[in-house]
């Protein structure tokens, strides 16, 4: 919703003003929800759009799936994993990470990083199963 009226309104097809009356309509249409005239949970419901952020927020979705791969992979190099952060334990984690991101610094771009840390390049599949796991 926000990538949509994000597009119309840099592509020009909207103006400024149209945008609390297109989200609503698109909460209208995609969750049933009413926010006509309630800018606290319709359009100014999140600081990036105040703060000229646009394009911003899908970026939430993709740390998420970067996330949860490198995690996923994590996991399957230390077995004891899940225990060790259970019982309040990082620093293998911490250690994985120092090995497979955090010395790379910005040597790297993301693509390249995310390979050369799991083995292949960002595949959602993790991050569905992540959910799937949480969630279902």
């Amino acid at each position: 919703m926000r990538y949509e009226i994000e597009k119309a309104l840099i592509s020009g097809e909207i103006e400024v003003d149209d945008i609390p009356t297109l989200w609503n309509e698109k909460m209208q249409q995609y969750l049933g929800i009413n926010t006509e005239g309630n800018y606290r949970y319709g359009c100014m419901q999140d600081i990036h759009w105040t703060d000229g952020a646009f394009g911003y927020f899908p970026t939430y979705t993709l740390g998420a799936m970067y996330a949860a791969q490198l995690f996923q992979t994590a996991r399957g190099a230390i077995p004891e994993l899940d225990s060790n952060i259970a019982n309040g334990d990082l620093s293998h984690l911490f250690s994985w990470l120092q090995k497979n991101i955090w010395q790379h610094g910005s040597r790297y771009s993301t693509a390249e990083l995310i390979t050369k840390a799991t083995g292949e390049s960002l595949n959602p599949r993790f991050f569905r199963e992540h959910l799937e796991r949480r969630y279902l």
